[in-house]
């Protein structure tokens, strides 16, 4: 994707003017947008390696699902656009509020107990409406004013092809993949996600709070998925928190609590 003229430029029609790049690496870019016909911002996702048409893709991600933000277009930028050319772009409502910080300190058991019981209970809400994400992260995780919680970028495991055998960091993109479950980057693209890859992506992002660091070693993605195949994750506490998350940290999904188990243990610590 080209870096030239990003700010400003309106897509779709004209309906979006972005304002803001975030970042891209050779799968994905991303973007803040603001929506010219109905007011509001949103957050913009290109891919190239698209693996089924935006034809396909519409009525899967218009849908409305309840906690998750609202995909207002999907559809192809033109082909001779020399800033995103031959493209898939989705544009997701986005919410007033904060993406999820997690790392900046490490966090107070009983806070983060208490918002990951909220975001467990969150994400069983989005598993009962049909709704499997395997790409939970902070960054797609905004929390609002009133404290509600609202999750974005549901189709992004549709397009994207796993990369487990990168060899070469590709952190243009301000998140890891490593939020991911090991068995979404070892399992075929159109092969749903089950509900236990996203008890491991709530694990990761809770245990990195607690730590107040990332929960794998690692300099790049290969390598922490290695560590995350592995069950290698940096030792938390000794603690009913440090061990429910330890729980959802191991490799295998079978192994791991449900999201009703998870929200219970999380209650009680």
């Amino acid at each position: 994707m080209q870096e030239n003229n990003r700010i400003g430029r309106r897509l779709a029609h004209g309906r979006f003017e972005l304002t803001e790049w975030i970042g891209a690496d050779f799968l994905m870019g991303i973007s803040i947008g603001r929506d010219v016909q109905q007011g509001g911002f949103v957050r913009l996702t290109f891919a190239g390696d698209v693996s089924r048409s935006a034809d396909e893709l519409r009525p899967i991600l218009t849908r409305d699902r309840p906690g998750l933000a609202p995909v207002v277009y999907l559809g192809p930028t033109a082909a001779d656009d020399r800033w995103a050319p031959n493209s898939t772009m989705m544009a997701e409502v986005l919410p007033p509020g904060e993406p999820l910080d997690v790392d900046s300190q490490a966090g107070n058991e009983e806070t983060i107990a208490a918002f990951g019981a909220r975001l467990a209970s969150h994400v069983a809400r989005v598993h009962r409406a049909g709704t499997v994400l395997g790409t939970l992260r902070p960054e797609s995780t905004i929390v609002t004013a009133t404290g509600d919680v609202v999750l974005l970028g549901r189709g992004e495991r549709l397009w994207l092809m796993p990369r487990p055998n990168m060899t070469k960091p590709a952190m243009a993109l301000p998140w890891r993949g490593g939020y991911r479950a090991p068995e979404i980057m070892m399992t075929p693209l159109l092969v749903d996600p089950a509900p236990a890859a996203d008890v491991f992506s709530i694990g990761v992002i809770l245990a990195t709070w607690l730590l107040g660091r990332f929960a794998y070693p690692g300099d790049n993605d290969f390598q922490v998925f290695m560590a995350q195949s592995q069950g290698n994750h940096v030792p938390l506490p000794k603690t009913p928190l440090g061990d429910i998350l330890t729980r959802c940290l191991l490799p295998h999904p079978q192994a791991r609590p449900s999201l009703v188990e998870l929200e219970n243990a999380l209650r009680s610590n």
